[in-house]
């Protein structure tokens, strides 16, 4: 685990941080090498990627306010700011980023679907390889665990201040396989003819299953107030209802469409 990765005097360059810069511009070159098959240029998919991060970030940090510990934070509104200290959620983030879509494509008069086929792909490769700062980070841990695959965290981390010594399952990696796993099945399906939104609500079932699952086995989990409920479950679940309903949905709107 190297939660530093290095220190530039007395300030210390977090691993998790880099990582998500460098999934951050593996996700951006992707994007605009394959926006030529939309028609987007390379300026274009910048604007895109800002609106994109900007809005992922702001939900990712309200939503882990809101759930970890809502007064603090919302009694310390300048500590929201304060984004080199953790706390992010990737389903605040997903929230977040959808809203952004919105933004850009009311401003830029863009399909809403079609961009969003376009980016949930990427959006997969890019929490896939964000959950590799996870590990190194020693975050996002898991319950402890007696298989041969079970990861001993080192003092300090995270995962010690829980289970001291005890081999707990590396979710971070489970998380990590499957999500790439999901990016190379939509990035696969893009160029099919399908109706505009399928790719980005067979996200929604697909993430939704992968991190329901995932966070049976999460130890550092969110929850609702005042419940032993984990909040994951609750948005996993929906993200699932939705992306079904979103698939039937659209799909019977393309029917309607072609048949006219």
């Amino acid at each position: 685990m190297y939660p530093v990765l290095f220190r530039i005097g007395n300030v210390g360059i977090r691993t998790y941080g880099v990582i998500l810069v460098i999934a951050f511009f593996i996700c951006l070159y992707i994007a605009k090498w394959d926006g030529k098959r939309l028609g987007l240029s390379k300026k274009n998919v910048d604007h895109l990627a800002n609106y994109l991060l900007l809005w992922g970030l702001v939900g990712a940090r309200l939503y882990y306010a809101l759930f970890y510990d809502p007064q603090y934070y919302f009694t310390r509104p300048w500590t929201l700011l304060f984004i080199w200290e953790g706390g992010l959620a990737i389903h605040g983030a997903i929230i977040g980023g959808i809203f952004g879509l919105y933004l850009y494509t009311c401003k830029y008069k863009y399909n809403f679907w079609t961009l969003a086929d376009f980016v949930t792909p990427l959006l997969l490769l890019g929490q896939g390889i964000g959950r590799i700062g996870c590990f190194l980070n020693g975050c996002c841990f898991g319950t402890p665990t007696d298989k041969p695959w079970g990861v001993i965290f080192p003092k300090d981390s995270f995962a010690y201040y829980k289970y001291g010594f005890t081999p707990v399952h590396p979710t971070q990696l489970y998380e990590m396989i499957l999500d790439i796993l999901g990016f190379i099945l939509l990035w696969t399906m893009r160029r099919r003819k399908i109706f505009a939104g399928a790719l980005f609500s067979w996200y929604l079932v697909y993430y939704g299953v992968v991190r329901f699952v995932v966070s049976v086995f999460r130890a550092d989990s969110l929850y609702i107030w005042g419940t032993g409920v984990k909040v994951a479950y609750l948005l996993s679940s929906m993200m699932i209802i939705a992306g079904i309903y979103l698939h039937f949905t659209l799909k019977n709107k393309d029917k309607n469409l072609k048949g006219t």
